[in-house]
């Protein structure tokens, strides 16, 4: 191999290596005041149940976009809502465990896993409940906190999967029914709060 084919192969590798992590979800989380959230996300915030824990506040900003995001403990279960800049609910996200994945959905989930990755490890799932309006509606709230089986349902998981004897984590996005939707790389130093 010629110098100019190894001085060219070497900067392929490096482009490759760059563009991945520049593909990479980086998420950083800052806690904000009522006064820094947008009015109309609080008029909605407003509606959720009394006996809602401490509601705690954010801007998010990734690779993509800003938004604002509330999180709050109900009946023993953490829900994290978000919103656009301009205060739109985009979707509510609540923290579970796989059991509470029905077997047949569970099971296709997995099968996807098994199939694409060597070994996999949930870090984090959470069902999530997408707001398909343009504008606030308080039925999307209520079908999340009454675990209502509708459409709009997704699973978004944090994954650790190894593939070709590398390491690395995916936030992968599964259907209601446990069909494939997205898959993306994370940045898991800039995802601290992946925990909740």
């Amino acid at each position: 191999m010629t110098k100019i084919n190894i001085t060219y192969t070497l900067i392929l590798a490096i482009l490759f290596h760059c563009s991945l992590f520049s593909q990479a979800k980086n998420e950083v989380e800052i806690r904000v005041t009522a006064a820094q959230f947008p009015d109309i996300a609080l008029t909605y915030l407003k509606g959720l149940p009394e006996n809602t824990k401490p509601i705690k506040l954010f801007k998010e900003t990734n690779n993509e976009k800003s938004s604002f995001e509330a999180k709050f403990k109900l009946r023993k279960k953490h829900y994290s809502i978000e919103f656009n800049k301009e205060g739109i609910l985009e979707d509510i996200e609540i923290y579970i465990k796989k059991r509470h994945i029905n077997k047949q959905t569970f099971h296709k989930i997995d099968s996807y896993l098994t199939k694409n990755y060597s070994k996999y490890r949930f870090i984090k799932i959470q069902k999530q409940y997408r707001n398909t309006t343009n504008t606030n509606t308080f039925s999307v709230l209520n079908e999340a906190i009454k675990n209502t089986d509708v459409s709009n349902i997704f699973y978004e998981t944090i994954t650790e999967i190894t593939i070709e004897g590398k390491r690395e984590i995916l936030e992968i996005t599964f259907t209601k029914d446990g069909v494939f939707s997205t898959s993306q790389p994370v940045n898991l130093e800039s995802y601290e709060h992946v925990l909740y």
